[in-house]
């Protein structure tokens, strides 16, 4: 409250018996910007174009500055006209025009600098992803690395069902699988050199087979079983991105069968010397292409499970694999991605979201952890932008209680309030942080504070604000943004449009700048939740049924402007 009070009372001499000295009223100067317009987007270089015109106040005029760098503007007022500095993003430009009398007046506006890229342009390489060798197999039991996921699908019966109706055709007859069982399966993986190596163990591997004797000996006919107390599997796979998709190539596969067994009802003596040699070369046959097939279509679904396309906040976030890699940290994934949806708005000539330089975080994306993910502030910035083009930040009405909730009491002449709105006519922009205790900064542009006071009058202001942020995620798993609200910590600049008759409004001015602060907590409101998806399990096995993968305890950091989010993996 004592700022408010502090602009809204002034010091009366008379309260103390004084007399006060008659002072010749100031006219302030009255100063229209023609360019830039507020809100547009000015496209690419290092300086935008700023003129208008200064009206005379009641004294000559002194200074004329556009942040802080001079103008040439006569002591009689007239036109002005000059260049400013920009970099990429949003830009806020505070002009100020002084009178030797102490009149002054000011405004605020903001706009886009910058090259953009067009709505809903896919944005290649956006999006990193490594899943270390913990994320692979950590050697627990617990289902939150690839080979847990493969010891389920080894243990589910799909898998057993097709060894059914395996056939091994030999010269003299066929040895066709009708049942199968297996023991506890361990399966181990490691990557590196390019290639993906798998190790899997199967104990008590048991089959019934039939024997169909061909051509001359078609009256041949038994059945019998066979089995061994483990088998070994070594795959090698091959990952390579395909189109968008996962492409995993065995390149290599070797089984060896210990403690083999068979027998059978009956079979011909003179053939017996070939039947165990037969059999058991049907069974690693079965055993190598049923579980390399099954590996191979686990691994590809898998990855692609983190290049899958998910909705939220209404809009559609689509991603495709461009890259894969075996190293000897794990997988290395780079992904397309882009953000999809429905303008709403009347957008502005040369629209876009911000396209900014940079590759980013290189791999490893991590050196501790299980999994890492890194966003291109691109995608940040399309996201952002999609969120303004939706009308999302527009239209923000509340009445003078709740705004008075958020700001405190509001004194004459900003209030009493009757009703307020908020709409942001620029999409919000990040850049690299001013103090070393926040993540990243965080701009907004013409955001427009529009009150009508109880007696009807109405007040119109643009706000535009640069400070600090922090980037963590929340209880619900999604990435949240808290915005510093320290003042002296802040870039603001405000511009009038609508003031109350008779008000100076850069004094106006003054007090929007006040009440900005304690509504940082709705301008929060403006930034749209970005979810951390799970991946569901239920497509690998039965046993997966209802369950998912997800980051636990995550750790959040921005790296070359890039949002790297890091953790174990944990079963839900």
């Amino acid at each position: 409250m004592l700022p408010w009070l502090l602009i809204a009372c002034s010091d009366d001499p008379a309260a103390e018996g004084e007399t006060a000295p008659e002072l010749a009223p100031i006219e302030v100067p009255a100063m229209t910007v023609a360019e830039p317009a507020r809100g547009a987007f000015t496209g690419e270089g290092d300086n935008v174009a700023v003129s208008g015109k200064v009206t005379l106040g009641s004294a000559p005029l002194t200074s004329m500055a556009v942040n802080g760098q001079k103008l040439d503007i006569s002591a009689r007022g007239g036109s002005f006209d000059g260049k400013v500095p920009v970099a990429p993003g949003v830009n806020i430009l505070g002009f100020r025009v002084d009178a030797s009398d102490t009149g002054r007046a000011v405004d605020g506006r903001a706009v886009m600098a910058g090259e953009v890229w067009d709505p809903a342009d896919p944005l290649a390489d956006t999006v990193k992803i490594q899943l270390g060798p913990e994320g692979l197999d950590d050697d627990k039991a617990d289902i939150d690395d690839l080979a847990a996921i493969a010891e389920a699908v080894m243990a589910d019966p799909t898998l057993l069902r097709s060894f059914v109706g395996y056939e091994m055709p030999t010269d003299y007859y066929t040895i066709t699988l009708t049942d199968a069982d297996m023991g506890r399966a361990s399966v181990d993986i490691e990557s590196g050199n390019g290639e993906l190596y798998i190790d899997v163990t199967v104990s008590d591997l048991w089959v019934a087979f039939d024997i169909a004797g061909v051509d001359w000996y078609d009256w041949l006919s038994t059945t019998g079983e066979a089995g061994a107390d483990t088998a070994t599997l070594s795959i090698v796979l091959e990952l390579s991105a395909d189109g968008g998709e996962v492409r995993a190539t065995p390149t290599s596969t070797s089984v060896r069968l210990s403690g083999f067994w068979v027998t059978v009802d009956w079979f011909p003596d003179s053939m017996e010397d070939d039947l165990a040699d037969w059999t058991q070369a049907t069974l690693e046959e079965t055993v190598a292409d049923t579980v390399t097939e099954s590996i191979e279509t686990l691994v590809a679904d898998y990855l692609s499970a983190f290049a899958a396309d998910f909705s939220f906040s209404g809009f559609d976030m689509h991603v495709a694999l461009s890259s894969l890699r075996c190293a000897e940290d794990g997988l290395r994934l780079t992904l397309d991605a882009w953000v999809d949806f429905r303008t709403k708005i009347d957008l502005p000539r040369g629209a876009g979201s911000l396209r900014t330089d940079g590759d980013g975080p290189g791999f490893p994306l991590t050196t501790t952890e299980p999994f890492a993910a890194a966003a291109d502030d691109d995608l940040l910035h399309q996201l952002l932008f999609a969120f303004w083009a939706s009308g999302s930040t527009s239209g923000i009405e509340f009445d003078g209680l709740t705004l008075q909730v958020l700001a405190g009491d509001i004194p004459p002449p900003l209030g009493p309030v009757s009703a307020a709105s908020v709409e942001v006519n620029l999409p919000v922009t990040l850049g690299k942080p001013t103090y070393d205790d926040m993540d990243i900064d965080l701009s907004i542009g013409e955001m427009r504070l529009k009150i009508t006071r109880e007696d009807g009058e109405k007040i119109d202001a643009s706000v535009n604000l640069r400070t600090g942020a922090t980037v963590a995620i929340d209880d619900d798993g999604e990435v949240g943004i808290t915005l510093d609200e320290r003042p002296a910590y802040m870039t603001l600049e405000v511009g009038m449009e609508a003031s109350p008759r008779g008000l100076d409004p850069g004094d106006m001015a003054a007090l929007v700048r006040l009440s900005v602060p304690p509504l940082l907590g709705t301008v929060a409101s403006f930034m749209p939740d970005i979810p951390v998806p799970d991946i569901p399990l239920d497509s690998f096995a039965d046993s997966l049924s209802g369950q998912s993968l997800g980051i636990a305890d995550p750790a959040v950091r921005v790296d070359d402007g890039w949002l790297v989010i890091e953790g174990a993996l944990e079963e839900r």
